[in-house]
């Protein structure tokens, strides 16, 4: 995580069984930070689920999990989405 003049930036990579590297980055205002982890951290106690998400590990219990985790991103609470893939 790198914050700077009340941004957030935070970055993470993956290259599990891909010849490419995919980069991802969330930026966003430390209110708006706030405000998504309580989203977030709500949505967990109320699915009853704790621990990290693996995008590549998802089954059909959790389905719903990461469907309402992306719900809320996608509702443009203030969050700008970066991807790039490299090889």
């Amino acid at each position: 995580m790198f914050q700077t003049k009340n941004r957030v930036l935070y970055c993470d990579e993956s290259y599990l069984n891909n010849p490419y590297i995919t980069l991802g980055a969330l930026r966003c205002t430390d209110i708006g930070r706030q405000n998504i982890d309580k989203k977030l951290s709500q949505i967990k106690i109320n699915l009853n689920y704790s621990g990290e998400l693996k995008w590549n590990k998802i089954k059909e219990r959790t389905k719903k999990l990461y469907i309402e985790f992306l719900n809320v991103f996608l509702q443009k609470n203030g969050i700008v989405f970066y991807i790039m893939q490299c090889c």
